[in-house]
């Protein structure tokens, strides 16, 4: 009975290499002694893989076999073990040793404590075999690949992927058989596009949105502008400047972009003011950043901006670039408040007395008395998001609340009918970094309440106040509001 057992476990992970062996089927045409090749079924393994070794024979059926015989392969076929193949056999080798070992221990002590050859062999056997396992497994699994190995196992794996996938599509014909089709060839994610029949309003508009897209990682800051004279007392839109403590999160921003963004050296200047300058390849701390700045027509965003350093860097592989160069864009100006402009919300209530009930029943669809509603916005956004979306470089947009909401409502996947609803999202005196690649989908939530992973507050709010105490010698926000004559 021993015997028996020693067998079946020494042959039972080799069973379980081979066990697939009988599901391998060679198709041959029996009309007029023509054959034709059949592809292997997805998941199917070839004879020669399930073989010994790598260079063996695949098995052949002999003509003797009788006439329901099928025939096999007339040649050689090159095919290599499979990375998962390779992996099984190595785990297989190292299950024998273990399983020899548990044998060996079971026969001691089935044999008891008596002295005969046949205890003495079998305790040198339980010495011997796991010695020699931890001797020679650094061996073994070198066979299969080590660290290069690994990479050679994930190309193959990657390669056989491609072959499934050759089975199951057919690429679009280039003969013309298939012209009558409308279709979009995407090489290299826009590195060359091919467009057959695009002639609709839609598919021209999917062209346009997929030629812009790509994987490769790229960053996005939403900053809102700093406080206006507007937002002290509560009216709506308009185009105030901002206010000192404005000033304040506009130098703060400035430091943000040139050291965070851009990546600049700080230099102090003969007046003590900080200088920037920058960063050469080989850096300790790396080359400085070629980046974009957006902002909208009003004053408010150009002032919040206007602090930020834009020098000119030399790239190693491209012409001189004017980093930061501050670009104006009227497509991402406030929502138009119509009628309602420059209006507190008390003074709204008694001119428009439904506008704060409307507003709040469909806050998405909602339009301003000869204004604009949300929808107005995605409507004027949609450009600017298809250009945001074609930039490599880091991009910094300091834009208005509204706006700002649905983008990054769009950027971070929550349905466009909450983005009138993120209340929290959007602070002043806050920078929000969206890092975006080919795995942020992932990450997203669909939630406007929880920020996904690929999200990163910046929250300037309480340096911002501790700067407005120390330029006015202490006190509290009030207080300096009180001072400055704004409440």
């Amino acid at each position: 009975v021993v015997v028996v057992v020693v067998v079946g476990l020494g042959f039972s992970s080799r069973s379980s290499i081979m066990v697939d062996a009988r599901f391998r089927v060679d198709f041959a045409d029996g009309g007029k002694g023509a054959s034709t090749s059949v592809a292997d079924p997805p998941g199917f393994a070839t004879l020669k893989e399930l073989g010994d070794g790598e260079g063996g024979e695949p098995a052949r059926t002999s003509a003797a076999a009788g006439k329901g015989a099928v025939a096999g392969p007339a040649k050689k076929r090159g095919h290599q073990l499979t990375p998962a193949m390779r992996v099984q056999k190595a785990y297989a080798f190292a299950g024998g040793q273990l399983q020899s070992i548990l044998m060996m221990g079971f026969m001691m002590w089935m044999s008891g404590n008596g002295v005969q050859i046949f205890s003495i062999m079998i305790t040198f056997g339980g010495i011997f075999n796991p010695a020699k396992a931890i001797l020679t497994s650094g061996k073994t699994f070198e066979r299969f690949g080590g660290a290069d190995g690994a990479v050679e196992a994930a190309a193959a794996a990657w390669r056989e992927k491609v072959l499934e996938f050759k089975k199951l599509y057919v690429t679009l014909q280039n003969d013309g058989s298939e012209d009558d089709l409308s279709y979009i060839k995407l090489i290299n994610y826009g590195e060359k596009v091919l467009t057959n029949n695009m002639r609709a309003y839609l598919p021209q508009r999917i062209v346009q949105f997929l030629t812009a897209t790509h994987p490769t990682k790229h960053t996005i800051y939403l900053c809102r502008h700093g406080e206006s004279e507007y937002n002290t007392t509560g009216r709506l839109g308009g185009n105030s400047p901002i206010t000192e403590r404005g000033w304040v999160f506009a130098e703060i921003l400035a430091k943000f972009a040139a050291r965070h963004i851009s990546n600049l050296r700080d230099v102090d200047g003969l007046d003590g003011a900080a200088g920037w300058e920058e960063r050469a390849e080989g850096d300790p701390d790396g080359a400085s950043i070629a980046a974009r700045l957006w902002t909208s027509s009003m004053l408010r965003t150009i002032q919040t901006a206007s602090l930020i350093p834009h020098p000119t860097l030399t790239p190693p592989n491209g012409a001189p670039w004017e980093s930061m160069a501050p670009r104006i864009y009227r497509n991402i100006d406030e929502i138009f408040a119509g009628d309602c402009e420059g209006l507190t919300p008390e003074e709204v209530a008694a001119t428009h007395p439904q506008a704060s009930y409307l507003r709040k029943m469909d806050k998405i669809g909602y339009r301003y008395p000869r204004g604009e509603s949300y929808f107005d916005l995605i409507s004027r956004l949609e450009p600017c998001i298809q250009e945001m979306e074609s930039y490599n470089e880091p991009l910094l947009i300091v834009s208005h609340q509204a706006i700002l909401r649905c983008i990054f409502a769009y950027l971070t996947g929550v349905d466009r009918e909450k983005a009138p609803g993120m209340e929290t999202q959007i602070q002043q005196n806050v920078v929000y970094q969206i890092d975006l690649d080919a795995s942020s989908e992932q990450h997203v939530t669909g939630d406007e309440k929880r920020l996904p992973a690929f999200v990163t507050v910046h929250d300037f709010r309480d340096e911002v106040e501790r700067t407005m105490r120390e330029r006015r010698g202490g006190g509290s926000r009030e207080e300096d509001d009180k001072v400055a004559g704004v409440l």
